[in-house]
């Protein structure tokens, strides 16, 4: 008589491989997931400083963007000097969306090199940052990034210890 079908052992087995495997690839999974949030976050920042350097250049206007770091951070795009952490105190020119904990909570925001560490400023009518250069770094919970502004107001971003998509590494 034929047996057709496994027995309870080879199916245990077959259970506890695909448990180990699964236990195997569970880190690697949550770096790529926090990767990919640290990667949203760095868009989102680089965003935000083309945009305010295409509207100091289209208004002819200094364009600020305001930081605030810590526990309740915000990134905001603004005319004038404001807290982003008060409700309605930063008015957004052409309703550019405020960056925060609230929009990005995996990431913290915790350092900024800029002098005044409060904001950074585009020169109307050229878009440069001269003087108001400097760096923002992002912390996921295994991997950093940073989104770095020069004097003549290049912005990029780079990614601590890994090459991941378009960034580079750090």
């Amino acid at each position: 008589m034929k047996k057709h079908g496994f027995t309870l052992v080879e199916l245990l087995i077959g259970l506890a491989m695909s448990a180990l495997l699964l236990a195997m690839s569970l880190p690697a999974l949550q770096q790529h997931l926090d990767l990919m949030a640290l990667s949203k976050a760095l868009d989102a920042s680089l965003s935000q400083f083309r945009r305010a350097q295409a509207l100091s250049l289209y208004s002819g206007g200094d364009v600020l963007v305001v930081l605030a770091t810590g526990e309740n951070w915000c990134i905001v795009t603004a005319f004038d000097e404001c807290d982003c952490e008060k409700t309605g105190d930063c008015v957004s020119p052409a309703d550019l969306p405020m960056l925060s904990h609230l929009s990005h909570p995996q990431i913290s925001f915790n350092h900024s090199s800029f002098s005044p560490a409060t904001y950074t400023r585009f020169a109307g009518g050229f878009g440069t940052s001269h003087g108001y250069a400097g760096t923002l770094t992002f912390n996921g919970q295994q991997v950093s990034g940073k989104v770095v502004l020069s004097n003549l107001g290049r912005v990029r971003a780079c990614i601590e210890d890994f090459q991941y998509g378009a960034y580079d590494k750090c």
